[in-house]
């Protein structure tokens, strides 16, 4: 499903993995999804001629569309006559290929996000902006440069624009300014020159007979709170009696239960084999060692969680009951380093879960209230990359974001389960969080504890919305010699050791090499 000029088109069979399905600009990946067996792909081409850029929206099965890439700049062009429906291949095998389309149409100014057909203009909610996904999505810089021919097949390392007297296919990045309408002769489309001049949109969906699997790995530690019968079982932790599934001090001077409830009425539902969760609040009492407000849980575990392949798997939920202020940034379980975090209050949308990488926003998400959403970070700590999967409610996890590169370190004490917010406000915040555990070298995709390594399939697709950014933090705010936590994007090449954790009192609270 690709353009003359291939300014926009999906793709399988290039890197970074052959087997997803992945939508290119200008011949790069930007978005990926697993392509599994029987399984429909909705998608439209969010392509604004006039202002030469495209985005994407896409779903899976009949949920309607969702942004899942927002708008990036194109050599949008078409004469109207060379957007090609169907599938060209570098093939060079024997066997016979099926693909199958439908809904496919396309319409001007307002997207239809639900799903119906061009003979059919309602089918519910239109919208032009929603930005929530039901697609994973995977970022990549891999570039593929391909020409061929109808009657033969050649690849090539340059970019190039081919006229012939039969159907040629190219990829150009020039960007043209379009003209309104066409003007097309025969196979004249296979130049690729040639324009019109408005916003289109393009939905179409396929099934092919292709593959996804995930298994099951080693849970490293568990910090499910079934542990616990209660919040006030956290006060049996000190740095003498090292009990329990966590650390509990970085909280206010109120009792446990003012930060801290461990309940099963907290519990994610989804989650296979854990029957309660955690509401941690802040409030202006909690300002521990600093201005800041925090109420933060630490592994309480002797395992290296920061060494090899490791998955920080946990679920977040928020409430419209004391729902967080999304005017001051949040750091929610984060690395004392905040190689990598998640953050609300912070450009370029406020009111979105994002997902930072050494303080840069990779990832967001609409946080709904009520809604639980479900992560894993996955850290290559020997190879200093980091990548997230995620979904919401119930669904497994998909990969949102491929592996990039960063500053991986632990020293298996300082990951921070809560938030750390730079309020000024009055009212009280509660954050709701289950399913916290940490697997090591395979990923589990499915939703359980880290009581249950085994939860049934383990089969892949995607709930959550994803927004690409290139924003970047770099404002600190210090308010404490002893425990000081700053926005960053300095990225040190610490390498983390496998001896295990050496922890002091505290120590974790200065990082390495921030304040």
């Amino acid at each position: 499903v690709f353009f003359e000029s291939h300014f926009t088109e999906l793709k399988i069979g290039v890197s970074p993995d052959q087997t997803r399905l992945q939508w290119c600009v200008s011949g790069n990946p930007k978005y990926s999804v697993d392509f599994a067996p029987d399984v429909w792909y909705n998608f439209a081409y969010d392509i604004n001629f006039s202002g030469s850029t495209v985005g994407l929206w896409a779903s899976t099965g009949s949920a309607p569309l969702q942004r899942v890439f927002a708008q990036t700049s194109a050599g949008t062009q078409t004469n109207s006559a060379d957007w090609h429906l169907g599938v060209l291949a570098f093939n060079q095998g024997t066997a016979k290929e099926d693909w199958y389309f439908a809904g496919v149409y396309v319409e001007t100014d307002t997207l239809t996000t639900c799903l119906r057909s061009g003979s059919d203009a309602s089918c519910g909610s239109v919208t032009p902006t929603s930005t929530t996904t039901t697609s994973t999505t995977t970022k990549t810089s891999t570039t593929s440069t391909k020409t061929s021919t109808t009657s033969s097949s050649t690849k090539t390392s340059t970019t190039s624009t081919t006229t012939t007297t039969s159907s040629t296919t190219s990829k150009s990045t020039t960007t043209t300014t379009t003209t309104a309408g066409p003007t097309q002769t025969h196979y004249g489309q296979c130049g690729g020159i040639g324009y019109s001049s408005f916003i289109m949109k393009a939905a179409v969906a396929f099934v092919a007979s292709l593959f996804a699997a995930a298994h099951a790995g080693t849970i490293v530690w568990n910090g499910s709170f079934d542990y616990y019968g209660s919040a006030s079982d956290l006060n049996n932790w000190s740095w003498s009696n090292l009990v329990g599934e966590y650390q509990y001090y970085i909280h206010g001077s109120g009792p446990v239960t003012q930060y801290v409830e461990i309940s099963t009425a907290y519990a994610n539902p989804g989650i296979a084999g854990e029957s309660k969760g955690a509401k941690i609040s802040i409030d202006q009492t909690s300002t521990w060692n600093s201005n800041f407000w925090r109420t933060e849980l630490i592994p309480q575990t002797s395992n290296n969680l920061g060494t090899g392949q490791k998955y920080y798997h946990f679920s977040v939920k928020r409430s419209s009951t004391n729902p967080p202020l999304f005017s001051y940034e949040h750091q929610v379980v984060f690395f004392e380093s905040h190689f990598t975090e998640l953050k609300v209050g912070i450009s370029p949308n406020q009111t979105q879960l994002q997902w930072c990488v050494s303080g840069n926003p990779k990832y967001a998400v609409d946080f709904t209230p009520d809604v639980w959403y479900n992560f894993a970070y996955d850290i290559n700590f020997s190879g200093s990359t980091v990548g997230l999967w995620a979904s919401t409610g119930s669904n497994p996890l998909q990969r949102v974001y491929a592996q990039t590169s960063a500053s991986t370190q632990t020293n298996s004490a300082d990951w921070h389960l809560g938030l750390l917010a730079f309020d000024q406000g009055t009212a009280k915040e509660d954050w709701y969080f289950a399913g916290v555990y940490i697997e090591t070298d395979t990923l589990s995709t499915c939703l359980h504890s880290g009581n249950n390594a085994s939860c049934g399939g383990t089969s892949t697709g995607t709930t959550p919305t994803t927004t690409k950014t290139s924003t970047t933090s770099t404002s600190t705010k210090t308010t404490s010699t002893t425990s000081t936590t700053s926005k960053s994007t300095t990225t040190t090449t610490t390498t983390t050791t496998a001896t295990g954790p050496t922890q002091t009192h505290y120590g974790q609270c200065g990082g390495i090499g921030y304040r």
